[in-house]
């Protein structure tokens, strides 16, 4: 339900969260609440994939450069996870975020497909590339790219570290 949020975010301080819950409720049912949830699943499911099966090869490929306890391959390998996992599937959070802040408007800009049922999906596409070309389903790729690379080392690194003090001790808790 992150289309309250992100709707909420498109209104600048003109409306409270609650108000712009109850106004989706309102104007577009249950169902508002939940516009833009096939872009999400699948911007999760493929950046999620290409997340931690790039963490998986580049570890597995870098590790023997460095000394046994060494931060240095979580911390790369994190970063360029984040990075890779997130470039994966950026077109699909654009395509997201749009759909999701369509509703601000009066009038919606993205339509449902005739014959599929897409919630704008296609719609939204055709607009940004229409828009843009395909770097438009890039725009704001680099500030995500950093966030994500310092968030992902950070994350993998306490990860190893975490596994390693669980699995490796003979500590009780």
């Amino acid at each position: 339900m992150s289309g309250v949020g992100e709707r909420f975010q498109g209104r600048g301080s003109q409306a409270t969260a609650t108000q712009v819950g109850m106004r989706i409720l309102t104007t577009e049912g249950v169902q508002g609440l939940y516009r833009g949830m096939l872009c999400c699943a699948l911007r999760d499911f493929f950046g999620g994939a290409v997340f931690f099966g790039t963490y998986s090869y580049s570890k597995k490929h870098i590790e023997s450069q460095f000394v046994n306890d060494s931060i240095a391959p979580p911390l790369i390998c994190g970063a360029l996870a984040g990075v890779i996992g997130w470039a994966a599937c950026y077109p699909f959070d654009i395509l997201k975020t749009r759909l999701q802040c369509d509703m601000i408007s009066a009038t919606p800009k993205y339509h449902k497909h005739a014959w599929i049922p897409d919630g704008g999906i296609i719609s939204c596409a055709r607009s940004i590339y229409s828009e843009s070309g395909l770097i438009g389903f890039m725009r704001g790729m680099s500030a995500c790219a950093i966030k994500a690379s310092i968030a992902s080392s950070a994350c993998f690194l306490a990860y190893e570290k975490s596994r390693v003090h669980l699995f490796n001790t003979n500590q009780s808790f």
